[in-house]
């Protein structure tokens, strides 16, 4: 009875959510189209038959493997389908296939960054949303993951955090209430107080997000509102890494960026020009709302592009710069 309770107390919360997050992806313009390319360019799902005679293929080549119930095996075939799907060269559907095996393997397994690895895969070839991909792969680890609660609980703990990080309230939304699931059920207090750090950031993006969707509204009913524009161009750049948000802080209250993005939109016209401009994002201050880990990530695009015109000690620290960010631990 107490599991029931809990589950509806958290499908309520979440449905409280839903407007705030279709609000929220109007800005979510750093979806992984940008990497997958436009849907028009990639291919459409294969239909259903054509998908069931290669799965009994493989399934029938594979029986003993798919037989073997550790989290370990699980996924050592999930890596495995993953490779036979990079080398499967023009064969569309098993390529599919195996992306679709390789995906649910290693929702079993429990490893989670493998399978978002798998989807990110599998959308950069065929017309899917990868979101909604991972968001199933998180529902369906819940019952088929191999793996202790506990460690599963922290694995979508660390899924919001960094999806909190790049402004994917979405994925963070999901990710934070499984988790949040797990650790009621525990009811053991470090556990629940574990998730609940995660919880409150949550709470406070979703504020946030709020916040941006008002100003929003108020950039399109008076496109001159500078503190409306700076506060969206702020939230795309400096929260979700999106930099087709320079327009708005160009627009914006904040003099110094409004000064640096208006130069970046413009496009410095020579590599000198460039390299200054990258020092300039390099150098802006570190603060809570305009993180340097962002702002030196614009750097580096400009000393990239600056690169082959520089020389002597200018290009050399232009490399050192890039190497910096660059040798950055991925998430």
């Amino acid at each position: 009875m107490a599991r029931k309770k809990t589950c509806k107390r958290l499908s309520g919360s979440c449905l409280r959510c839903v407007a705030l997050i279709i609000a929220f992806l109007f800005f979510n313009f750093r979806s992984t189209s940008a990497d997958e390319g436009s849907p028009g360019g990639r291919l459409a799902v294969p239909n259903s038959a054509a998908q069931a005679k290669i799965a009994k293929e493989i399934r029938e080549r594979y029986h003993d493997d798919y037989a073997k119930r550790t989290a370990g095996d699980q996924l050592a075939l999930a890596q495995q389908f993953r490779e036979e799907a990079s080398v499967a060269g023009d064969d569309s559907v098993r390529r599919y296939v195996l992306l679709r095996e390789a995906r649910e393997l290693a929702t079993n397994s429990g490893d989670l960054k493998t399978a978002f690895g798998i989807v990110d895969d599998t959308v950069k070839l065929f017309a899917l949303d990868g979101t909604d991909l991972k968001v199933t792969v998180m529902s369906n680890a819940v019952d088929r993951a191999l793996i202790p609660k506990i460690d599963l609980m922290d694995r979508y703990l660390k899924i919001c955090k960094n999806a909190l990080d790049y402004g994917d309230l979405t994925l963070a939304t999901h990710a934070n209430m499984l988790a949040t699931k797990i650790a009621r059920g525990t009811r053991n207090a470090d556990v629940i107080a574990r998730a609940r750090v995660t919880d409150l950031r949550w709470h406070d993006a979703r504020r946030e997000v709020t916040l941006v969707y008002a100003a929003n509204e108020r950039r399109k009913a008076n496109p001159e509102d500078a503190e409306a524009n700076l506060i969206v161009g702020r939230y795309m750049c400096f929260v979700q890494d999106n930099w087709e948000g320079l327009p708005f802080l160009a627009q914006g209250s904040d003099k110094q960026l409004r000064s640096l993005a208006e130069k970046d939109v413009a496009g410095p016209p020579n590599p000198t020009l460039m390299a200054d401009l990258a020092d300039a994002w390099w150098d802006y201050p570190d603060s809570k709302q305009t993180p340097q880990s962002r702002s030196r990530g614009r750097a580096v695009h400009w000393y990239e592009q600056a690169l082959p015109g520089l020389s002597g000690d200018r290009k050399k620290l232009a490399e050192q710069k890039i190497a910096e960010i660059k040798q950055r631990p991925s998430k």
